[in-house]
């Protein structure tokens, strides 16, 4: 009984982050991809919702371990932190 409800709980708190995801989507990252100044240094898009994985990783690494990605041979795939 109390693994089931573990797993309801692990649930419930999946789909509050998965929303909490689409809510920073819609709010922020859009904007971003809008402003033709902000949309060259976000970082390539492989999938949907890969930009704001990019955005999440760039304010919340280090800058120093930014600064060595972003001179990295994939620097494309990051988003720049400053």
């Amino acid at each position: 009984m109390f693994l089931l409800q573990s797993v309801a709980v692990a649930l419930a708190l999946v789909m509050i982050v998965g929303m909490l995801f689409v809510v920073l989507d819609e709010v922020a990252v859009r904007k971003l991809r809008k402003n033709p100044e902000t949309k060259s240094i976000l970082g390539m898009e492989f999938v949907s919702g890969w930009g704001i994985l990019n955005v999440v990783h760039a304010l919340s690494w280090p800058r120093s371990f930014m600064g060595r990605a972003e001179k990295g041979p994939l620097l494309f795939l990051h988003a720049k932190s400053e």
